[in-house]
């Protein structure tokens, strides 16, 4: 799954570290008391502390501190680091109350930690502070997926498509909801789309094989009803008849085909 985020650990500036972090409490303190307790419990002493750790010689213009710690939060996230994750994106948005990046990349940290109600209100935070970025829709989505709540993810994920028609990968989390509810022909529509952007993206080819997967099932079922107590599906059931051809594939025999010949 592909995210977004903002790298900032580039930025810098010649002043010096001390009158740096004492600039940073000024846009701490201010963005504090614009914004609502954070339901994280992140502190404005805490997130000097972690610029204090993490910046050394480095400068930061106050106007680069949020992106700073969506940084520091990305770099954490990829080695699935989530609390301090979560905790950098705190910073970023008791640095910056009205950046939007931060409570999206905070909600999918929240989300990998099954913190759902708490995910749910930073991405309807994201979207209220920004109702153009496509990704806080395309990871609400998934969080209602998940829930269950199928028709508020397939709006989401429509959302994010039409905000950003080369978002393969809010085509294939659509396709997925679609073929949960069992309309695949919808999901292979969507599936197909998604190959057109990127015939590269790995998660499609999994997601269709799920599908097709699903298909054999039906017309498995299909066979049974209509062969009556004649029924024998060659080789046992689709799973079965994926392991064989799955064989096959790695010895270059085609024996497990023979079974579907037939006279008429």
């Amino acid at each position: 799954m592909r995210r977004n985020g903002l790298i900032g650990t580039g930025f810098a500036s010649s002043l010096p570290l001390m009158i740096i972090l004492i600039l940073l409490s000024g846009a701490f303190v201010a963005a504090a008391q614009e914004s609502p307790d954070d339901p994280v419990g992140v502190t404005v002493e805490s997130c000097q502390a972690l610029t204090e750790q993490v910046s050394g010689a480095l400068s930061i213009r106050t106007d680069a501190v949020a992106p700073f710690f969506i940084g520091l939060g990305d770099a954490a996230f990829a080695d699935d680091d989530f609390t301090p994750a979560i905790e950098a994106y705190s910073c970023a948005i008791l640095a910056d109350a009205t950046y939007a990046p931060a409570f999206m990349n905070r909600g999918y940290a929240l989300f990998a930690q099954r913190a759902d109600p708490l995910a749910l209100a930073d991405f309807n935070r994201a979207v209220e502070l920004d109702p153009a970025l496509a990704q806080a829709y395309n990871f609400r989505g998934m969080l209602y997926t998940v829930q269950g709540n199928f028709g508020l993810a397939l709006g989401d994920f429509t959302v994010a498509i039409t905000l950003n028609p080369d978002d393969v990968s809010a085509y294939n989390n659509r396709a997925v909801v679609h073929a949960a509810e069992g309309n695949y022909d919808l999901a292979m529509f969507d599936i197909d789309s998604a190959l057109l952007i990127d015939p590269e993206y790995p998660a499609v080819y999994a997601t269709r094989s799920a599908i097709y997967t699903a298909l054999a099932l039906i017309d498995a079922e299909a066979y049974r009803l209509r062969a009556g107590e004649a029924a024998r599906y060659p080789n046992g059931s689709p799973v079965e008849v994926m392991e064989g051809l799955e064989s096959s594939a790695e010895t270059g025999s085609f024996a497990t085909w023979l079974a579907f010949l037939t006279r008429r």
